[in-house]
């Protein structure tokens, strides 16, 4: 299992994954995060996060905006396992200004900023 964001076309989609890997494809059941206009620079933020006290959601941020927030499980992990495959933009033409992950959720006010 683990988690995916991913392009088809313009459009940005978001899911979790099995414990075998498909490629993604456009009936993948990803969620809609968002579609972007090509030739333009965007600052994205996807916060994944988990409470005791509800369902696990993500908060989606573009340009400073929270656009969407939808309920979205953890992926189902083994205590100790390793992770297998890490990757980052595949097959993406574009470019990546910075990347970071965070271990702790950061929330709006700090995704925004």
């Amino acid at each position: 299992g683990g988690l995916e964001g991913y392009f088809v076309g313009n459009t940005l989609y978001y899911r979790v994954l099995p414990g075998q890997y498909n490629e993604p494809t456009p009936n993948s059941n990803g969620h809609l995060v968002y579609q972007f206009e090509p030739g333009r620079w965007y600052f994205i933020s996807i916060e994944h996060e988990k409470s005791l006290l509800s369902r696990a959601q993500v908060r989606v941020v573009v340009n400073d905006k929270e656009l969407n927030t939808f309920p979205i499980e953890f992926p189902k992990v083994k205590a100790n396992q390793k992770i297998a495959k890490a990757s980052l933009a595949k097959d993406i033409t574009g470019q990546i200004s910075s990347f970071l992950i965070f271990e702790e959720s950061i929330g709006f006010q700090k995704m925004k900023n």
